[in-house]
């Protein structure tokens, strides 16, 4: 039998049926205050990573920018052993050698985007692509073999570009050189191969031409080439590889297979000069490597999207987009006129001076090149809000500091909600070939 105590005992026990409101009003009030806590530490925890991560971003865009850049304007007029104003001639014996694309004459020259002139200041919409022609100018007075080239923006660019940045152009070569096994004739050129043979389907569809898609020691179809004993150069495009009989060492280098490379007048652009001069025969040892006009512009996917930093290649018709973010480049062009390897002064495209004075590519005189880009975060910055006044403010120097480019990117009205951050990157670069002469 249960004691009386013990009874009593079990009686409380089951009348205890929870906590009171003031002990559940205590709990709740605890537990909203460390919610608190914890919300506003992953909130500003996601904000600051989010900070570090666009600002990373545009670093890592417009330095890469940066370097690809300047790589290349490094490189620009390098043509193996025909590199250098003076030393030897080169014959350009393809189809519309007087065209900004197929004109080899110099390693840089570019057009400047109207109303961004030293000291002007320009409203950018950089969300927007699709310009004309007339959006974008250059130097007068250039001409090939006395003929005007023709300096209008590639119509491929046109529909992807942002108006008001300018269009930088490079020439230069792409790859090792591969050497001649013996001297050519008529339509042909033989080249000896150094990878180990001609391999079928090597290479990347050639969208501009009818030619296979075969390769031989990194050179392919449809490829525009130049071929240098460096007292004479010639450029010409190569369309079928064709093996040459008799396998290994028929061509004079013993245990090498040998093949032609054909330059026919068919092809995009193809050659003027199917059957070549007895002046333009090449011995062995000679060299061959490819040629590559780029052209560098800011522009916006076709499908819409950031604008970033394009480059056309040969006048492709899809130029390949390289970093995202970039909204606007500026460019000037510095220009040796007392032959002393220095810039004296620095000009937009379309005010470059023929220093020399025989009307030819003007751009002959540019040693050195400055540019400006300016990148933008690519999404939204938080905890950032503008006014009206705030936008209007917004504007970016460029180029340079004395008498600068203003660019202004963001269109002052109050549906804006344009909370970006933006850095403008500058470099100057010196050009390390300077131009070769053409043979008329």
């Amino acid at each position: 039998m249960l004691k009386p105590k013990l009874i009593s005992r079990i009686k409380a026990t089951r009348c205890q049926h929870g906590v009171t409101l003031i002990e559940l009003m205590v709990a709740m009030a605890v537990s909203s205050v460390i919610m608190l806590g914890i919300s506003n530490i992953y909130l500003s925890t996601k904000k600051s990573y989010t900070i570090h991560d666009e600002f990373s971003r545009i670093q890592e865009n417009g330095r890469y920018s940066l370097e690809t850049l300047s790589t290349n304007i490094r490189n620009a007029g390098f043509f193996g052993c025909a590199s250098g104003q003076g030393v030897g001639k080169i014959t350009n014996g393809l189809n519309q050698s007087n065209t900004v694309t197929w004109n080899f004459e110099t390693g840089v020259m570019g057009f400047e985007a109207v109303g961004t002139d030293i000291g002007n200041t320009k409203v950018v919409d950089p969300d927007t692509a699709g310009g004309a022609a007339s959006d974008w100018t250059t130097a007068a007075g250039m001409t090939s073999k006395g003929v005007p080239i023709v300096a209008t923006v590639d119509p491929n660019i046109l529909p992807l570009a942002v108006k008001g940045s300018d269009i930088l152009i490079l020439r230069t070569t792409d790859g090792l050189g591969v050497r001649i096994a013996q001297n050519n004739s008529g339509a042909q050129v033989f080249v000896d191969d150094t990878t180990g043979g001609f391999v079928a389907n090597a290479c990347p569809q050639n969208a501009s031409s009818s030619y296979n898609i075969n390769g031989i020691s990194g050179i392919c179809e449809g490829d525009i080439l130049l071929v240098s004993d460096c007292s004479k150069s010639r450029i010409f495009q190569a369309a079928n590889i064709q093996t040459v009989g008799g396998g290994p060492g028929a061509c004079g280098k013993a245990g090498k297979a040998c093949f032609n490379l054909t330059h026919p007048a068919a092809g995009n652009p193809g050659n003027a000069d199917v059957t070549w001069k007895a002046e333009d025969t090449f011995g062995p040892d000679s060299e061959i490597m490819k040629v590559v006009t780029k052209t560098y512009f800011v522009g916006i996917p076709a499908g819409g999207g950031q604008p970033s930093l394009y480059v056309q290649e040969n006048g492709s018709a899809t130029p390949d987009q390289l970093v995202e973010g970039i909204e606007n480049m500026q460019i000037l062009y510095g220009v040796d006129s007392n032959n002393d390897g220095a810039p004296d002064r620095y000009y937009s495209a379309d005010d470059v001076p023929d220093v020399d004075g025989d009307s030819d590519s003007v751009f002959d005189g540019v040693v050195s090149v400055k540019m400006s880009l300016l990148a933008r975060t690519p999404e939204n910055m938080p905890g950032i809000n503008r006014t009206v006044a705030d936008y209007a403010k917004l504007t970016y120097n460029m180029v340079s500091p004395a008498a600068p480019i203003v660019i202004d990117p963001i269109p002052v009205d109050a549906t804006s909600t344009d909370r970006r951050m933006r850095k403008v990157y500058d470099m100057t670069i010196k050009i390390r070939n300077k131009s070769f002469n053409i043979a008329n």
